[in-house]
């Protein structure tokens, strides 16, 4: 069988990192694969991808370029795709481009779309919250008000054009296809389907020894003021070092609100905080013993599966619905309810029950590294494997 991958670029984000993890994988047992990228401007990920991977760049998606309709035509019909994997269901630009391309060329592959965020939330809609948030005047708010409402209809409308011309449209938990189906105005049917990203770091060799963690509580992820919310991290640990001092804060990762939280950190005199700018989380999900997560909105935030692999037990606030097909509340990981809104002080009574309770950290630890198992990568392949089954192969021998 062969596979098509269609991404935005090189950028070393999490879909990035994923496409190359299930593009390796997928190559390495037998499929033909090969990734068209729209851009190569910004590079980092294209390291991660295998030899064996033939791999295409177009000229550009801001907009619909003719010179990828015809770069994508002339690769459809050299590789021959059973299945075209478009990676950007909320860019209009691509599921055109796949549009034409395949009106010019002579194959004729099954086309799925896949969403990465939650439903109903993107960094767009976002921003405009956390501007309402600050309590603008009157005449901003309007404003910002008009913004948000025109930028969830534009989302809906490309959702909806691009579910219309996909035979197939994934989302990232079982909770969001009917949020999907009631964002875009479809009823739920086979066309719309779950499947959940896999592990993208390897714990092989690893033995989980509980009493050797260290007292460490770890953020890994982009330092984003919209929707990661990291400056909560230090609302939580304000409330904890005084009860706690003989643990530490690490923060992982960067972007816009990194100088941000460094600043804070000085002016409010705050201990045994690290911030340590984007690096291999392995060795910190290793050491560490508790992993927090406060954004307003995600995908599906691999960052837990992974430190649960390592016996890092998660402690979330619950603002999507996939956080709970990650974590059972109470065994291995804790969530905070959303209904409320994000509490600091809730966060940081559920981080210091697990401190002040060893046994119960390390009983958790224990749960969680046997719960990461759903999301190997070995299980998640086969997932796959069965979808094509399902979807592709017994349809293509039913029509020969």
């Amino acid at each position: 069988m062969r596979i098509l991958f269609l991404q935005r670029n090189y950028n070393l984000g999490g879909v990035n990192v994923v496409t190359a993890t299930l593009a390796n994988r997928l190559a390495a047992i037998g499929y033909k694969v090969s990734i068209f990228v729209f851009d190569d401007c910004i590079r980092g990920a294209e390291h991660l991808i295998s030899e064996s991977i033939t791999q295409y760049v177009g000229v550009g998606y801001d907009r619909l370029h003719i010179r990828n309709v015809n770069l994508l035509r002339d690769v459809i019909n050299k590789e021959k795709p059973d299945l075209i994997l478009n990676n950007w269901a909320l860019n209009p630009h691509f599921i055109s481009t796949i549009r034409y391309a395949l009106k010019l060329s002579v194959c004729r592959p099954q086309v799925w779309s896949e969403y990465h965020s939650a439903p109903n939330r993107n960094s767009q809609v976002a921003r405009c919250d956390t501007l309402l948030a600050g309590n603008p005047g009157n005449g901003k708010r309007r404003a910002v008000l008009l913004k948000r409402k025109w930028m969830q209809r534009m989302a809906q409308n490309v959702l909806r054009y691009t579910y219309r011309h996909s035979d197939g449209f994934i989302v990232l938990s079982p909770s969001y296809i009917e949020t999907f189906c009631q964002y875009i105005g479809v009823q739920p049917s086979e066309k719309v389907w779950c499947q959940i990203n896999p592990l993208t770091v390897q714990s092989d060799g690893f033995v989980l020894n509980p009493t050797a963690k260290k007292k460490e509580i770890l953020y890994v992820g982009r330092l984003d003021p919209d929707n990661k919310k990291v400056s909560r991290m230090l609302d939580v640990w304000q409330l904890l070092y005084n009860r706690f001092p003989d643990w530490s804060l690490t923060i992982l990762g960067d972007g816009p609100e990194r100088p941000i939280l460094e600043k804070r950190v000085m002016v409010e005199h705050l201990p045994n905080v690290h911030i340590e700018g984007r690096k291999d989380p392995t060795e910190y999900y290793k050491r560490a013993s508790i992993i927090g997560l406060c954004s307003d909105f995600e995908g599906f935030p691999l960052v837990l599966g992974e430190a649960m692999t390592f016996g890092c037990v998660p402690v979330a606030y619950g603002s999507v619905s996939s956080i709970y097909d990650i974590i059972t509340h109470g065994k291995d990981g804790l969530i905070q309810p959303a209904n409320v809104g994000f509490l600091p002080q809730k966060m940081a009574e559920d981080m210091a029950s697990l401190v002040a309770s060893p046994n119960r950290l390390y009983a958790m630890m224990n749960e969680a590294k046997k719960k990461s198992e759903q999301f190997s990568l070995d299980a998640i392949i086969k997932q796959w494997q069965d979808k094509f089954e399902e979807k592709i192969i017994k349809k293509s021998h039913a029509g020969e």
